[in-house]
């Protein structure tokens, strides 16, 4: 970094200071008397980069405003890594500080606000506040060795990322080690808490078990007790169903029929079926005699309305048979066998009426044959026979006038009129033929009537089977022209195992079924009565298992809590394990890199004391003119130098004062040359303020001529001095003054 020019309102001294044109390479005398301003040059330059100086504390930094002024503002162009920059920062006597940092060749802003500014600044140059400090830039102080354990010193070796890597590795082996220790800790409170629940690895099984087997009774035994409530109530309602069941059956007379007796039948059945299957399940010796009467006797009345069933089905074929006869609709097949009556009627109906048909033509022609044949015999007799009479005269009249020649054939007029006889008798007779077939027709016409009114009252009858009294029913069925039905229907009314048909039998049937309900019912009570006691049995057993699966269902899920308490100290245990022995492998890992680091750092150190000692060891001989060129520096940057005269290394208190700030000042060149080469990439400017304080004439005067030539990369040096020898060449000279606060130079024009 090369300072180009240098511009301040209320700096310090300076309500103005302006200077341009700075030499890029040589000396940069500034002199003048105490108090003359001189130092604030420094601080304006220190400020302008870093917003900070050597003399102020941050607290106090509003010092550096001109007296009587509430704000200052800096302004300083610089090349570094070849560009050209300037940085401008204000500060108001609140504290407020502003600034930005552009290229000046493009006019870019680089960056704005002092923290970001100093950052940039900072990189560009390659070094930060501290190492300026204790290299670049030399503040009016006493010059003393730098400590080797400064931290600036040590960021110019390049231990600074090293020490810090250390330090952490050093932090973090700390924290782990109280980390482990405190696992530790808790691995003994953990492991004093689980034994304190003296977990028995079987006792929870045990608990499911003695839970699992008292759940299985009491759903046993209360599943049973529901079951018996449920059969005693279903027997208590079957007796009640078959009292109401049984009452159709008990009021049924001969004259019930056979439709209501089927149905009373089918619901006492079903009464029976049901209590047969709640009651005698129970293995009611009482209970089950009854329920077997009582389905015989049901089975009884199924047993004769089936015997009239069966006669019934067969009285059903017979009346499609009786339907084929009477040609109903559905009848088809019995149809193909036999032809009905009403369609034989029919014929005959048909046949009676085209033989009137007929009976009538033959009668009419009958007539005209007759006519004709008369008057063809009359005609005849008067033209062939009486010829003299006078109507034969007229006729033969006529008949010469309009049938010329008639009187040759006498024969033809004899055979028309025998042929117009024959006719007529033909026709007679015919109609004599047919009366007698009509009559004939008519008469077996009568007969199929009178038979298909027989009929179809036989067939009424079977229809009604079902709902005439069921007496009745096997009185029709007794008097039907089938002699199979007749036969059977007779027989069961002969049969004395038959109940349903007489009075007296029917009267007896009654009362069997009313002892039979009663006995029943008797029974079933007895059998409620020990289910009862069962049941109470049974919910005593279950009131007592309903305490046991309690206390067990408290019990588990304690026993559940400890256990799981139990995992959770073993897996926190395992997890802390695991953690202790993670933090001692990490443990070890880092002391390896500190150990590692130790050797580094004690590496880089030694190299870093070596490279100071050799760039001393060729500056000091020019700046003590050749009276002392060895040193020793050790690893604090402790300096002693070797005395040719003595033949020993001497500690600096040994020699004069002027010598030791030689010395230092070497000390100090080597530590910038060092930052140099390590940290700025380019030239580099050097701010010396009061570097020969106690030097005589010729020691400044052999320091100033070598400065220049020390180093190839720290071209521009800024040297203050209260005055200079006359014969000294600079670059430049900057002569400061007490009522001087308006300072303004073009290097250009200025003269040397």
């Amino acid at each position: 970094m090369i300072i180009n020019s240098v511009k301040a309102d209320n700096v310090l001294k300076y309500t103005r200071l302006e200077l341009n044109g700075l030499p890029k390479e040589g000396l940069i005398a500034i002199s003048g008397h105490n108090e003359s301003g001189k130092s604030a040059l420094g601080e304006t330059i220190c400020f302008a980069l870093f917003g900070r100086t050597f003399s102020l504390s941050p607290e106090e930094l509003t010092k550096m405003i001109h007296w009587g002024e509430t704000r200052c503002v800096v302004a300083l162009d610089f090349t570094a890594n070849g560009r050209a920059y300037r940085v401008e920062r204000s500060l108001d006597d609140a504290g407020n500080q502003g600034a930005r940092l552009t290229r000046e060749d493009q006019g870019d802003l680089q960056a704005r606000g002092p923290a970001a500014v100093t950052a940039e600044i900072e990189r560009l140059a390659g070094f930060g506040y501290k190492e300026f400090i204790e290299s670049f830039y030399l503040a009016q102080r006493e010059i003393v060795a730098p400590h080797g354990h400064s931290a600036a010193v040590k960021a110019m070796a390049g231990l600074t990322p090293l020490e810090q890597v250390r330090a952490q590795l050093s932090d973090e082996v700390k924290t782990l080690t109280d980390d482990m220790i405190s696992a530790e800790r808790d691995m003994a409170d953990f492991n004093d808490r689980l034994s304190e629940l003296d977990i028995r690895p079987d006792h929870l099984q045990s608990l499911w078990a003695n839970l699992s087997a008292a759940g299985t009774e009491h759903r046993e035994k209360s599943t049973r007790a529901r079951l018996l409530r449920h059969v005693s109530d279903q027997c208590r309602e079957s007796v009640e169903t078959l009292k109401s069941d049984a009452e159709p059956i008990l009021k049924a007379s001969i004259n019930t029929s056979y439709q209501d007796w089927s149905a009373h039948a089918e619901r006492l059945d079903a009464c029976a079926r049901h209590m047969g299957r709640y009651c005698v399940q129970q293995d009611a010796a009482q209970a089950t005699e009854s329920a077997a009467t009582l389905n015989d006797f049901v089975q009884h009345l199924k047993g004769q309305l089936l015997r009239f069933a069966e006669i019934k089905d067969h009285a059903q074929a017979y009346r499609a048979r009786l339907a084929a006869l009477l040609g109903e609709t559905g009848s088809d097949g019995a149809q193909a066998e036999v032809e009905s009556l009403p369609a034989r009627q029919t014929d005959l109906a048909h046949r009676i009426e085209a033989a009137k048909r007929s009976r009538k033509t033959a009668r009419i022609f009958t007539m005209i044959f007759l006519v004709l044949a008369a008057l063809a015999w009359a005609l005849w007799a008067l033209l062939f026979q009486a010829p003299k009479a006078p109507m034969a005269a007229t006729l033969t009249g006529w008949l010469n006038a309009y049938v010329p020649g008639w009187q040759g054939y006498p024969t033809w007029w004899l055979v028309a009129a025998g042929i117009l006889t024959a006719l007529f008798l033909l026709f007679l007779i015919r109609s004599i033929f047919l009366s007698a077939r009509i009559n004939s027709d008519q008469n077996e016409s009568d007969v199929l009537h009178h038979r298909i009114q027989a009929t179809r009252e036989e067939a009424t009858a079977l229809d009604n089977l079902a709902t005439m009294p069921l007496a009745e029913a096997v009185a029709v069925l007794k008097n039907a022209k089938d002699e199979q039905i007749a036969a059977q229907a007779a027989e069961m009314e002969r049969d004395p195992n038959v109940t349903l048909l007489e009075y007296d039998k029917l009267n007896d049937y009654r009362r069997l079924l009313t002892s039979i309900i009663a006995r029943t019912e008797k029974d079933i009570e007895h059998t409620r009565a020990g289910m009862a006691d069962e049941v109470a049995g049974l919910d005593r057993d279950v009131r007592e298992l309903d305490g046991k699966v309690a206390q067990l269902h408290q019990s588990i899920p304690v026993e559940q809590e400890r256990r799981r308490k139990a995992e959770h100290l073993r897996s926190m245990m395992d997890s802390l394990q695991t953690k202790i022995d993670a933090s001692r492998r990490k443990i070890e890992v880092r002391n390896l890199a500190r150990d590692l680091l130790d050797e580094g750092i004690d590496h880089v150190a030694r190299r870093f004391n070596h490279d100071i000692r050799n760039l001393v060891g060729k500056t000091l001989p020019r700046l003590t003119t050749g009276r002392y060129e060895h040193l020793q520096i050790d690893e604090a940057l402790r300096v002693r130098v070797f005395s040719g005269e003595k033949h020993d290394f001497l500690d600096l208190d040994e020699i004069s004062s002027g010598t030791q700030r030689q010395i230092m000042l070497a000390v100090r060149l080597a530590l910038s040359q060092k930052l140099v080469n390590g940290a700025v990439d380019g030239e580099q400017f050097i701010f010396l303020d009061e570097p020969f304080a106690f030097f005589d004439q010729q020691r400044m005067r052999d320091s100033l001529s070598v400065l220049p030539e020390l180093s190839e990369d720290i071209t521009q040096t800024w040297v203050i001095a209260q005055e200079f020898p006359d014969d000294v060449h600079f670059d430049l000279h900057i002569r400061c003054e007490h009522g001087l606060t308006d300072m303004r130079m073009d290097a250009a024009q200025a003269p040397n």
